[in-house]
């Protein structure tokens, strides 16, 4: 049995709340938020250029959607969640490989960092690979998160260059592509 908690505060109360989708999952979902409070989103196109999208309903009965455009798009999707996470911890965000693979969906900064002593809304910003837009509605899994330990250590500067460890020589891909 574990005793470390992550508690998390749900800003409103349809908020979702993060779940471990097994028993043995390493990592807890992360759904999206397009609730009555978080509708409109900040996104950003291949050019940098800031928009404003706003999530859609097919039918007043129906849970609220955004269409994340092609080619690149960033978009901060909400969670409805703050993460309280214990000091010599953080969270890791991780991209959803269902949403990668058949989506085009990413992190847009490929793993997210959640510092201890960062006490806003857990925002996801995610990236359409795709060349179609993509469809997220209010609820979906749109990320996963794992709690880790914080290694402390210091940055010392050197004037030494840093010598080879081993016979390795060079980077990107020298040491062969199998």
């Amino acid at each position: 049995m574990n005793d470390l908690t992550l508690k998390y505060n749900k800003l409103w109360i349809d908020s979702f709340d993060p779940v471990f989708a097994t028993e043995q999952s390493a990592c807890f979902d992360i759904k999206a938020y397009f609730g009555s409070k978080t509708r409109i989103v900040d996104a950003y196109d291949k050019n940098n250029t800031h928009h404003k999208l706003m999530a859609a309903f097919e039918r007043a009965d129906a849970p609220a959607f955004l269409m994340i455009p092609p080619d690149g798009v960033r978009v901060l999707i909400p969670t409805g969640l703050v993460l309280d996470i214990p000091e010599g911890y953080s969270v890791r965000l991780h991209a959803r490989s269902g949403l990668a693979i058949k989506g085009g969906i990413v992190l847009a900064n490929s793993e997210g960092v959640i510092d201890s002593d960062y006490t806003d809304q857990l925002m996801v910003a995610v990236m359409n690979l795709s060349s179609t837009p993509v469809r997220i509605t209010h609820g979906d899994r749109i990320c996963q998160g794992e709690m880790i330990p914080v290694l402390k250590y210091s940055l010392q500067p050197t004037d030494e260059r840093v010598q080879p460890k081993t016979s390795r020589t060079g980077g990107f891909g020298s040491t062969g592509v199998s």
